[in-house]
């Protein structure tokens, strides 16, 4: 089953898996219910929320532009699911800010190996 939904990278695909990445985002946070009574919490942990997002997809652009798999949305699944698995990240702020910026740098050491412009690159 997942095999056929997630073998071709489709729209479909990408709402899925961001529908998932709120939904247990929101489950994780629901645990404790005090950041619910400040604005100024409530909007870091949507701006967390959207840093999630952002390094979601960074993985999925890493993946294809670079061509690390097919075309497909198994990589976008594994973060995911990695997530979830160790959810105290998503409790944890400098993790998840962390995870975003060795993303991009990731991303400009994966885009060296293609050694087209390497200085610009650099």
């Amino acid at each position: 089953m997942l095999a056929s939904i997630f073998s071709k990278s489709r729209p479909i695909n990408y709402v899925l898996i961001g529908v998932a990445l709120v939904l247990f985002y929101a489950l994780y946070l629901l645990k404790d219910t005090a950041w619910l009574n400040s604005p100024i919490l409530m909007a870091e942990k949507a701006g967390l929320m959207g840093l999630l997002g952002c390094s979601l997809f960074l993985t999925g652009f890493i993946t294809l532009r670079n061509t690390l798999t097919r075309t497909n949305t198994y990589a976008l699944l594994l973060f995911l699911l990695f997530l979830v698995l160790f959810h105290t990240t998503l409790g944890n702020n400098n993790v998840i800010i962390a995870n975003f910026f060795l993303l991009l740098a990731l991303r400009r050491l994966i885009s060296l190996q293609s050694l087209i412009t390497p200085k610009e690159k650099i």
